[in-house]
């Protein structure tokens, strides 16, 4: 095996591997959307999230499909970008 090749089978990377995705899944919180008139895009579900919170969807589970956000900007209450969300 060389150095670049992990061994997934190994119990160490398994817990590492677990302790990861459990810190990772922390980051995240879900919402779920029970009004009567469901937004009709992606950017609509981003300006009725924007009214309650800082932080825009970073995911959005849509008509059945999977959207990544069309924004990462945090807005204040005057419509000011104050912080961007990076990918890592």
């Amino acid at each position: 095996m060389q150095d670049s090749e992990l061994d997934t089978d190994d119990e160490e990377y398994k817990r590492d591997f677990e302790e990861w995705g459990m810190d990772m899944i922390m980051n995240y919180v879900f919402y779920r959307y029970t009004g009567t008139d469901i937004p009709a895009s992606a950017e609509n579900v981003v300006a009725l999230v924007r009214e309650r919170s800082f932080w825009p969807p970073e995911f959005i589970w849509h008509k059945g499909a999977f959207q990544e956000s069309p924004s990462d900007d945090a807005l204040d209450e005057d419509g000011e970008t104050v912080g961007i969300r990076f990918a890592l």
